[in-house]
Parts: C-alpha cells; sequence; structure tokens
C-alpha cells in the first residue's frame, strides 16, 4: 500500500540488512516476486552483498541466471571480487559466455583497474563485443590514463585505431 517510491526505498532497505545476514534468503525472497523491476534490483542488491564476502558463492549463483537477468548481479560481482581479488574475478570472468551481461561486467572490470593500469583496462575492453559500448568504455579509461600519465596515453591513443573523430577528442 505504499506508493510506488515508498515501496522501492523500503524493499532496497530489507534486502540490503537481510543479505548481510542470510542472502541466500534474500534471493530466494526475490524470486517469488512478480514485479521482474522490483525483483531485479533485490537480487543485485543481495548479490552484491554476498559478493563482498563469498564472491565464488556469489558469482555460481550468478551463473545459474537467465540471460536476460544476469546484467546487473555479473556487475556487482565482478565490482565486489575485484575489489579483492582481481586475478580470481578477471578469471571468472574470462570463463562466461559472451553477450550483454559479459560486455558490462567487462567494463566494470576495466573501470576498476583503470585507475592502477590503464593498458590493462584497455585489454579488457578489448573484449567488449558491442562495438559503442567498447568505444564508451575506450574512451573512459583513455580519459582516466590521459589524467595519469598524459604523455604515454597521447602517444598509445595517436598510434591506436580508434575512429578518428574519438581520437581527435582524446587528444585534444
Amino acid at each position: 500500500t505504499l506508493p510506488a517510491e515508498d515501496r522501492k526505498s523500503a524493499l532496497q532497505s530489507l534486502a540490503s540488512g537481510w543479505s548481510r545476514k542470510s542472502p541466500e534468503a534474500v534471493l530466494q525472497w526475490a524470486g517469488a516476486m512478480t514485479d521482474q523491476e522490483e525483483r531485479n534490483s533485490i537480487v543485485r542488491t543481495a548479490v552484491s552483498q554476498w559478493a563482498g564476502t563469498q564472491p565464488d558463492a556469489a558469482a555460481r549463483y550468478v551463473e545459474r541466471l537467465p540471460e536476460s537477468e544476469r546484467s546487473g548481479p555479473m556487475q556487482s560481482v565482478v565490482d565486489n571480487w575485484a575489489s579483492k581479488d582481481t586475478e580470481s574475478a578477471a578469471a571468472w570472468l574470462e570463463r562466461q559466455p559472451g553477450g550483454a551481461a559479459k560486455d558490462a561486467a567487462l567494463g566494470s572490470l576495466a573501470r576498476k583497474i583503470s585507475q592502477e593500469d590503464p593498458e590493462a583496462a584497455l585489454t579488457w575492453v578489448a573484449g567488449i563485443s558491442d562495438e559503442k559500448q567498447r568505444l564508451r568504455q575506450t574512451e573512459a579509461v583513455a580519459r582516466d590514463w590521459i589524467r595519469q600519465d598524459p604523455a604515454t596515453a597521447r602517444q598509445w591513443i595517436a598510434a591506436s585505431k580508434l575512429p578518428e573523430d574519438l581520437r581527435t577528442r582524446l587528444l585534444k
């Protein structure tokens, strides 16, 4: 009976707190929800909490989701796991099937590591199958790199096979 925004906030608050103790129970509860948007939001919240403490278990759960529901939870797993163990998160992500969910997670991984290793981040971005998303992520990583090491970044950009308009924007 709550207004929509209040209901959304209440559900998120409940899911967040409950997920700290029993993410599996929250995911079971979410599975019974009829509203797809609410279910997706609760699943992402629970997976994010779970991935903070047991990323491998959360990852196994995400692997069982239908492709159409995997993107947000997969990003949550990668974000949390990569914060603690980038190599394990990357190895898991490499084993995942291609598609929109993996593309989004590759972008998340690249953003996580771009501050420390922009060249490695660009390697991950190169694995994104959707060209528009790959170019957006490449631009974001390149801009981070320019802030960190302008000379090296500009050299890479100038020699890259990026579209001319993107190279021009980045080199301004």
